[in-house]
Order: C-alpha cells, then sequence, then structure tokens
C-alpha cells in the first residue's frame, strides 16, 4: 500500500476542516430561517389557523431544533476529528498551525445552549393552552 506525502494529507485535512467549518455556518444560517418562520407563523397567525395546524407546527419547531442541533453536534464530531489529525501532522512536519490553536472557549457551549432554550420554547408552546 503506497502511504501518501504527510503534506499533501495536511492540505487536505485543512481543506477539510475549512469545509465543515463553512457547513456549521451554512446549517446555523438555514436553521435561524427556518425556526424564524415558524416562530413568526406562532406568534401573528394563531386566530387565522386551526389549533390543529397551530400543534403540527409547534412540533415542527421542536422536530426542527432536534434535527439541527443533531446535525451541528455531528458536524463538530468531524471538525473535531480533522483538527486532530491537523495536529497529528504538523508533528511529522514541523507545522504549528493547529497545534498552538487557542483552545475552544465557550462558542460551542454557547450554541448548544442557543439549541436547549429554543427546544424548550417549543416544548412550552406545545403544552401552553391555546
Amino acid at each position: 500500500m503506497h502511504q501518501g506525502e504527510p503534506g499533501d494529507e495536511y492540505k487536505d485535512v485543512s481543506d477539510n476542516i475549512r469545509l465543515f467549518q463553512n457547513i456549521r455556518f451554512a446549517q446555523l444560517t438555514v436553521f435561524i430561517a427556518v425556526a424564524g418562520a415558524l416562530i413568526g407563523v406562532t406568534f401573528t397567525a394563531p386566530a387565522t389557523i386551526s389549533p390543529v395546524l397551530m400543534i403540527v407546527v409547534k412540533f415542527g419547531g421542536l422536530l426542527v431544533t432536534l434535527l439541527f442541533w443533531i446535525l451541528q453536534e455531528r458536524t463538530v464530531l468531524y471538525l473535531q476529528h480533522f483538527v486532530q489529525r491537523a495536529v497529528e501532522l504538523e508533528e511529522v512536519l514541523g507545522y504549528k498551525q493547529y497545534s498552538t490553536r487557542p483552545r475552544s472557549g465557550p462558542g460551542a457551549n454557547a450554541l448548544r445552549g442557543f439549541f436547549i432554550l429554543l427546544g424548550l420554547l417549543w416544548a412550552a408552546l406545545l403544552v401552553a393552552p391555546g
């Protein structure tokens, strides 16, 4: 089996890191648009649509929140994998781009908190009368 050059793999890994960072941003953008539309319907149209349809909208909001949270978490796992591989390759190549990066801050937990709060909002709206 032919082993590739560490420098070539390092470039691929760096490209993958950029890709998954972009995917995270795109997922969050789409989520905010969809969640905003569902929240808009929930708070501006309750008198114009049936109670059953309103329950469907609220349940849809909860489901969308959970699905996008799962997508974000899975994307982060891939991102962490590629960063770890980049660190391993840097030991061989003598690079320091990823191995000396600042460690994770509160950003990841802030995004998780955002999904939790929205999930709780949808759950509360589902059980709230009217």
